[in-house]
C-alpha cells in the first residue's frame, strides 16, 4: 500500500509541475481528474472494505510429526471490489508464541494455507492479531472483523504395547485365567519353587 501511494504522490507532483507551467485545458483537466482519484477510491472502495471478512479451520486433532494446514479463507457478504488483505496471524501453544504477516486476495473464497508446526505435542491456537481491507487502487485500508480463531491439538506420537517376555528354555507359560485376559509369563520353575 505504501508504494501505491508513493506513486499517487509522484504523479501528483507532476501534475501539478505541469498544470503550472502549462495553463492550458488539457492540463487542468489531469490535475482535476487526478484529484478525484481519492475520492473515488475511498467511496467506491467502502461497501467491499466493510464487507470482507476472514475464517480460520485447523484439523482438530493431528499426530506429532504429521502433516496439518490452517486454511485462512475469505468471506464476502456482498459482492463489492476491493483489492486485498493484509493480516497478522498470531500462533501460540504451552512454551512458545510468534506472529507472522500475510497477504490474501480480496474475493470471495479465497484461501491462504500455513503449515501446522507439529513437532511438538499440545495445543497450538491460532489468532488474527490485525486485518486490513486495501481500496482497488491501494490507497486507502479499513480494519476489517478480528474475532478469529482456531485450535490443533497435536497428539504424541502412538507407542505400541510391549510384548511379553518369552520363557526361558526349559519352562513352559500358562494363562492367567482368573484376571479375566492373559498373563504375561507363568513361569514352570517359578511354580514349581513355590511349593
Amino acid at each position: 500500500m505504501l508504494f501505491h501511494r508513493l506513486i499517487y504522490a509522484f504523479s501528483l507532483v507532476g501534475v501539478a509541475f505541469f498544470f503550472v507551467l502549462f495553463p492550458f485545458w488539457f492540463s487542468w483537466y489531469l490535475f482535476f481528474l487526478l484529484l478525484l482519484l481519492l475520492p473515488f477510491d475511498f467511496f467506491f472502495s467502502l461497501p467491499g472494505m466493510l464487507s470482507r471478512k476472514i475464517t480460520l479451520r485447523a484439523p482438530r486433532v493431528i499426530e506429532q510429526g504429521g502433516g496439518g494446514t490452517l486454511v485462512i479463507e475469505t468471506i464476502n457478504r456482498k459482492k463489492y471490489p476491493a483489492r486485498c488483505i493484509k493480516a497478522w496471524l498470531k500462533v501460540s501453544g504451552d512454551d512458545f508464541s510468534t506472529s507472522r504477516r500475510f497477504v490474501m486476495g480480496a474475493a470471495h473464497g479465497n484461501r491462504y494455507e500455513v503449515a501446522i508446526d507439529t513437532s511438538r505435542s499440545g495445543v497450538t491456537a491460532f489468532a488474527s492479531k490485525r486485518i486490513w481491507v486495501v481500496s482497488i487502487l491501494g490507497l486507502f485500508c479499513l480494519p476489517a472483523d478480528v474475532n478469529c480463531r482456531a485450535c490443533a491439538l497435536v497428539l504424541p506420537p502412538r507407542q505400541n504395547p510391549r510384548t511379553p517376555s518369552r520363557c526361558r528354555a526349559g519352562s513352559s507359560c500358562a494363562p492367567n485365567r482368573a484376571a479375566g485376559f492373559p498373563r504375561s509369563t507363568i513361569c514352570a520353575h517359578t511354580a514349581t519353587a513355590t511349593r
